[in-house]
């Protein structure tokens, strides 16, 4: 009995894995449509709560929605024209830099070795890191606006072809933003009745959690961001708008996203020091450091469950799991929506469990 219940169970997790390589290679066949509707949930969730600010306003849901985008074109003429060339600008100076500095940091690392490698009996005087420098320049800093362009180009497939995706997507975030309240009831149509009411929770988890999450954490990323941009201007950091804006995409990151998106500030500060501090660079680098964690402490432990409560509710470890396969399937863009699809995943396994369970 004990062996027919294992070779079941056997065949459940093997048809389970075959269903998962399937999806997986039918999203990568569509993947470019995946991400264009994906991208349009995630505006459309990000927008909502101004649609509706804007909507006692003007009592009408169509011009709200008009307005918005109005709003967002605007800004991203004025982002494109003025804040990404020098975004841009300072990403290729900061990579400059540290190429320039990196043998002397090097060279800095190996001389504070050299007396705890004698105590092991390890001659570190003759070690060259001439080809630690040369991996390193090759790989990491040879930024190339040129080339970051066409690659932003390749992603795209053409001109054209990104001004149609970022049309659609509007369109369809048009749509959903002026049907949200209705969604829900489209898509239980399609569900047999007997699931309907288990359905319906389901879907109102995931919508929390997705509301903490857009409403929640990128809100949270973006203010927190803002304030730090303040800091590092006070501070007298150089770089800080590309230093800024690296951060603010990994802040969106729960976990693991704060400390990647600090690195930068760190290899600046360390770089270039501060201009407004008058201590010496160790100094500089150690209090960066120990404002950085302070702030991150208060919004993580302090702000953040005040106002978002628990963010989308997974276990570190499934988070970056997710980042990876995110990274894996679909680049940056797979990054963005790995997460909110997480969560998706997540509540949709626990109402299959549930299901179960009150099956038997």
């Amino acid at each position: 009995m004990n062996l027919d219940r294992v070779i079941k169970q056997l065949a459940i997790l093997t048809l389970f894995l075959i269903v998962i390589m399937l999806g997986y290679s039918i999203a990568s066949f569509f993947v470019d449509i995946l991400r264009l509707l994906f991208m349009s949930v995630f505006t459309a969730y990000l927008l909502y709560p101004l649609v509706k600010i804007i909507e006692r306003q003007l009592k009408n849901r169509i011009y709200s929605i008009i307005l918005i985008y109005v709003l967002i074109i605007i800004s991203g003429i004025v982002g494109v024209l003025l804040v990404v060339p020098e975004i841009i600008s300072q990403t290729m100076t900061l990579s400059d830099n540290l190429q320039n500095h990196l043998p002397v940091m090097l060279n800095s690392l190996r001389n504070m070795a050299i007396p705890y490698a004698a105590k092991f009996h390890y001659n570190l005087s003759n070690t060259s890191f001439d080809d630690v420098y040369s991996l390193l320049s090759a790989n990491l800093f040879k930024f190339d606006p040129t080339s970051f362009i066409n690659q932003m180009g390749n992603v795209a497939g053409s001109t054209i072809i990104l001004l149609t995706n970022f049309i659609t997507l509007m369109i369809i975030t048009f749509y959903l933003l002026l049907d949200a309240e209705k969604l829900d009831k489209v898509i239980l149509k399609y569900i047999p009745q007997t699931y309907q009411d288990r359905f319906s929770q389901m879907l109102l988890a995931i919508n929390h959690s997705l509301n903490n999450f857009f409403q929640g954490q990128i809100v949270l990323a973006l203010v927190f961001s803002g304030i730090i941009l303040v800091l590092l201007l006070i501070l007298g950091v150089h770089y800080t708008l590309a230093l800024t804006a690296f951060l603010a995409f990994w802040e969106i990151v729960p976990v693991v996203g704060p400390p990647i998106g600090f690195i930068p500030i760190f290899i600046s500060v360390g770089l270039k020091g501060m201009d407004n501090i008058g201590v010496n660079r160790l100094s500089q680098i150690i209090l960066i450091f120990i404002i950085f964690n302070f702030l991150q402490w208060i919004k993580d432990n302090i702000v953040a469950p005040k106002y978002v409560g628990n963010i989308i509710g997974l276990h570190p470890v499934i988070i970056i799991i997710s980042i990876l396969l995110g990274a894996k399937f679909d680049g940056l863009a797979g990054i963005i929506i790995s997460l909110p699809i997480a969560c998706i995943i997540h509540e949709f396994i626990h109402f299959l469990r549930i299901n179960h369970e009150s099956q038997h």
